[in-house]
């Protein structure tokens, strides 16, 4: 099974429907802020959960983690966001310190 993170965003929303064509959809999961339509997925709050969460949401079975969620600055006052751009750094170590007994790959 294939977990992705930032499936709503302008690459991940790409991937995700790739993914979905050679995989099929039961294969996929998306770690979102909103809920979406394309796939199975679990709502986070930005990464706020214990690393027995997503195995506690029923996909203990995750052996690719994709992650392509990050805050992304679109004008350039927004890279002095620091709590904004440190995020993505928080995001990262949630996922790599989440129990995952069957993970294989983490792609960044």
């Amino acid at each position: 099974m294939i977990l992705i993170t930032g499936a709503s965003g302008f690459i991940g929303k790409h991937l995700l429907n790739s993914l979905i064509k050679i995989y099929k959809k039961e294969k996929i999961v998306a770690l979102t802020s909103k809920p979406i339509n394309d796939c199975k997925f679990i709502i986070h709050n930005n990464y706020n959960f214990d690393s027995d969460y997503i195995i506690k949401c029923g996909f203990e079975n995750i052996e690719t983690i994709i992650h392509l969620g990050a805050f992304i600055p679109k004008a350039g006052i927004d890279a002095n966001q620091i709590i904004e751009c440190n995020s993505n750094i928080y995001s990262t170590t949630k996922l790599l310190s989440s129990n995952l007994p069957r993970l294989k790959k983490f792609i960044f």
